[in-house]
């Protein structure tokens, strides 16, 4: 049960949580666009010798991966963030909720 009452506390750790998300973002997209760019300039190299392909697969594989996976850890924090915020209001609403139904219990005595 949502109440009509906007929660905005803990301020900073929403700020933290949306900067957190963004660079999650941020690095997820650097991510692509290096990998792609190294692919580029491996698949520039004059005579495509078998080598130096598996160097660029190799080096681009590690790329995406590495990068991923630091986007993939921000964008976890911020989540990890949201999700203690939304704990925090729902306890806050439970909490409402159970001193309404006391205090309805105790009137109907």
């Amino acid at each position: 049960m949502k109440s009509n009452v906007q929660y905005k506390s803990y301020s900073a750790m929403r700020t933290v949580s949306k900067i957190y998300s963004f660079l999650g973002w941020l690095t997820l997209i650097g991510t692509v666009i290096f990998a792609l760019i190294v692919l580029v300039n491996g698949m520039s190299v004059r005579g495509y010798y078998s080598s130096s392909l598996v160097t660029v697969a190799i080096t681009v594989g590690s790329v995406l991966f590495t990068g991923g996976m630091m986007a993939l850890g921000l964008l976890f924090v911020a989540q990890l963030i949201q999700v203690f915020l939304e704990l925090v209001e729902n306890s806050r609403d439970q909490t409402e909720l159970l001193r309404r139904m006391a205090r309805e219990q105790s009137d109907v005595r």
